[in-house]
């Protein structure tokens, strides 16, 4: 048995040992508590950087100079062209609205989508109903809707196409929007270098002139239309690149017949909104009555082309490349047969 003073000293002992124990522990439960409240710090201000990266601001400014602030990438977009429409598309995204288009459609996944009118008529209270994001519209097409849209509060990018550039505006600023930077940098890339391709295979430069119209209404396309410019991308030659513009269509000039027999094109091409087999026979009909036109080297040995109206008389978007390779074969067909 233990005496009192040995148990006195045994108890001692005991309560040293478990308050040593307690500090232990309660020194490792201190760390781990420390440890972990450090953790759920670090994990705190990684989701705060993460949330500050889904939220910056998105700013682009359009072909008409307008600057437009989004908080994210807009998710539902309204657009009021083709061209438009195919080059979200073709970016990977998807419009809740697009224009009733004439022929064929060239976007199978649009088949069943709202349409809004066409590009030169727009329904806004269709626009309104469909409660978009963002509209995509064209700056000079569509600018009588501009008011209407703004007053009913609805964001608008304004984009161009009267040249290879603007389209390509038009693509890097759709892409930046969209949050689809890389995939707008890759097709501009194609389009450039789809360029640099042809006009390497045209470097015998053919006299040639796009005429654009209907009908009774015929004009020569300058070099800053689009089909101009695209005649000129591709190292083609424009005899009309020196005409005076018309003052209510400065992309156009007037037909002309003494200017064209001096300068002799090689091709003729034709643009028309209408049937273009039917422009065409009616435009032969024209030059029938003046037989000025039978010394025109381009008409002598029928070099008379008719072109589409989807790839030619309106923005084709990112089929730019398509229009550029069908004018390109045209080119070439007339030069190899020369």
């Amino acid at each position: 048995m233990l005496n009192r003073k040995s148990f006195i000293s045994f108890a001692i002992l005991i309560i040293l040992l478990l308050t040593v124990s307690g500090c232990g522990k309660n020194e490792a439960s201190s760390k781990e508590k420390t440890n972990e409240e450090h953790v759920s710090e670090e994990n705190q201000e990684v989701s705060k950087e993460e949330k500050a990266e889904q939220s910056t601001p998105i700013t682009v400014t359009d072909l008409a100079d307008n600057k437009v602030k989004f908080e994210e990438a807009p998710k539902r977009i309204i657009a009021f062209s083709s061209g438009d429409m195919e080059t979200i598309y073709a970016l990977g995204g998807e419009v809740v609205g697009r224009p009733t288009i004439e022929g064929e459609l060239q976007v199978e996944e649009a088949k069943d989508v709202s349409e809004i009118g066409s590009t030169n008529s727009i329904n806004i209270e269709k626009v309104a109903e469909l409660s978009p994001d963002l509209v995509i519209a064209h700056k000079q097409l569509n600018a009588k809707d501009i008011p209407a849209l703004k007053q009913l509060g609805i964001n608008v990018l304004l984009t161009g196409a009267q040249s290879i550039d603007e389209i390509n505006q038009s693509i890097e600023m759709l892409g930046t929007v969209m949050d689809k930077e890389e995939e707008a940098t890759k097709l501009m890339t194609e389009i450039n270098t789809k360029i640099a391709e042809f006009k390497d295979l045209n470097d015998e430069q053919l006299r040639s002139m796009i005429i654009f119209g209907v009908p009774g209404n015929w004009m020569v396309a300058l070099p800053n239309s689009l089909s101009g410019n695209f005649l000129e991308a591709i190292g083609g030659y424009n005899i009309a690149k020196d005409y005076p513009k018309l003052e209510k269509f400065p992309q156009y000039a007037q037909l002309n017949i003494e200017r064209i027999i001096e300068a002799d094109p090689e091709a003729i091409f034709l643009i028309t909104p209408g049937s273009a087999e039917a422009a065409k026979v009616s435009f032969m009909k024209e030059m029938e009555k003046n037989p000025s036109w039978k010394n025109v080297y381009a008409v002598k040995n029928e070099h008379f082309v008719s072109l589409p109206n989807h790839l030619f008389g309106s923005n084709p978007g990112p089929r730019v490349i398509e229009s550029l390779d069908y004018l390109n074969k045209e080119l070439q067909k007339i030069l190899q047969g020369k």
